[in-house]
């Protein structure tokens, strides 16, 4: 893919996920008025976090010289990867409808849908202008394999998000207790279910848009 390409591709992305944003806004607010509780704001939070890694990877688009120096790629790819994972994690957020009143089962329904596509697609958005990016200082090949790791570490952070609690800067305020917590999960099969799950969501973005 040419990186003009790539640009007006970023547009595009911009379009869609102001659409999410402004359509998730409008449900959680019909909701509040509706029902006069804010039993669902903690989805407003949840979109803010999906929003970063997208956030990050236009920052850097706007400012490639940022990844001039091998250091800083490493550096603000994982902070990048780092919080990746909530854009996708609030798929999961359809556990809460069993908070949902029966009268209220559609509209909580398509207010998480909402806030999960647009999550969903500011993770998609952000992993391919970072591939992208990362493509001219690195081989197709060592690509290939990175994409696919990044995919797999995204989808282990949706189980230590949704599963273990954890948060992604917990890695700054607990870091050993977080170590101790990633390691415990390793063994868990749940862990590798939602790792694959999720990861595949990118891994396929990744091959369908990229060969």
């Amino acid at each position: 893919m040419k990186f003009k390409d790539l640009l007006f591709d970023k547009y595009i992305a911009l379009r869609n996920i102001s659409i999410g944003i402004l359509v998730t806004t409008l449900l959680l607010t019909i909701r509040i008025k509706l029902t006069q509780d804010t039993l669902f704001l903690f989805l407003g939070w949840n979109l803010i976090l999906a929003l970063i890694p997208f956030g990050i990877a236009l920052i850097i688009y706007k400012n490639p010289s940022i990844l001039s120096r091998w250091y800083s790629r490493i550096g603000f790819t994982l902070i990048w990867l780092l919080f990746l994972p909530n854009a996708p994690y609030i798929v999961t957020d359809f556990i809460h409808l069993q908070l949902s009143k029966p009268n209220l089962l559609i509209l909580d329904f398509i207010l998480i849908g909402s806030c999960a596509i647009t999550g969903v697609l500011s993770g998609l958005y952000s992993f391919k202008i970072m591939i992208e990016l990362l493509s001219l200082f690195y081989s197709k090949k060592f690509i290939h394999i990175l994409s696919i790791t990044i995919s797999l570490l995204c989808g282990f952070g949706v189980y230590l998000g949704r599963v273990v609690r954890l948060k992604s800067w917990d890695i700054f305020t607990r870091p050993w207790h977080t170590c101790i917590l990633i390691l415990d999960s390793i063994t868990e099969p749940l862990a590798w279910i939602i790792t694959v799950s999720f990861g595949c969501l990118f891994i396929l973005n990744k091959r369908h848009k990229m060969d």
